[in-house]
């Protein structure tokens, strides 16, 4: 087995063993409800818990979105991602099959995408979160993106059938 494979195992087995805990003594009452407010918590705990594995860092989808030049932070309620930056960290992102970037930035700009939004880890190009343990390619395979989505979609307005 690879140091990746094990760092990848490492991770597997704290992101399950954190859940339990988490679930154990109350802290949430199921793991979507980690995802939904005590991300970040979890996220720091998972780092901390795993100080060897060099490269494994929180990171925010914030840290996907441009910055505002008006302010030098990112926009605080939604704005366009950061196409140059995610080219050149992260290549494989791409948006989900049938969505632009456009689309990507207009959901971006409609669910207020910002600090604190979505806290995950990354490690070797894969993204993990409290429901995804064994990674995915891009931040929006995650559950709680393919939520996001799913439900920006369904509201979204339909064109009119001919």
């Amino acid at each position: 087995m690879s140091d990746i494979e094990i760092a990848e195992q490492k991770i597997a087995e704290a992101i399950i063993g954190l859940r339990e805990e988490y679930l154990a003594t109350g802290q949430a009452p199921d793991v979507m409800t980690i995802n939904h407010g005590l991300c970040d918590s979890f996220a720091d705990d998972i780092t901390a818990q795993l100080p060897e594995i060099e490269g494994l860092v929180a990171v925010d989808i914030a840290s996907f979105i441009e910055v505002d030049p008006d302010t030098g932070c990112s926009y605080d309620s939604g704005g366009p991602f950061d196409l140059e930056l995610i080219g050149e960290h992260w290549p494989k992102i791409t948006p989900p099959e049938g969505l632009t970037w456009e689309d990507m930035n207009q959901l971006s700009e409609d669910a207020g995408f910002s600090c604190g939004t979505h806290v995950f880890l990354t490690f070797n190009g894969k993204f993990y979160d409290a429901e995804a343990e064994q990674g995915v390619d891009t931040p929006f395979e995650l559950p709680f993106f393919q939520r996001v989505i799913s439900s920006w979609l369904e509201e979204r307005p339909q064109p009119p059938r001919l």
